[in-house]
């Protein structure tokens, strides 16, 4: 004879009002988030703040000048 264990745990459907209405905002955040992960720009600002300051030294950049570096005066 077979057994089945019945579920512990039965998720429900019903989600708060505050959950509802933020999911909207919270899918368009995460979309911009991965938008500008995207960006080569971000990618290259990355790689530059991996590097240790003596590297930075050595191509001609400081920490904060990194980003006026990469985006070159083109805020979008």
């Amino acid at each position: 004879m077979a057994y089945i264990a019945a579920p512990t745990h039965i998720a429900t459907p019903i989600r708060s009002l505050g959950a509802l209405l933020a999911a909207p905002f919270i899918a368009l955040y995460r979309a911009m988030v991965r938008l500008a992960e995207a960006d080569p720009r971000y990618k290259e600002m990355c790689r530059l703040c991996a590097l240790s300051d003596e590297d930075l030294a050595r191509i001609g950049l400081s920490r904060e000048s990194i980003a006026t570096h990469v985006l070159r005066g083109r805020a979008i």
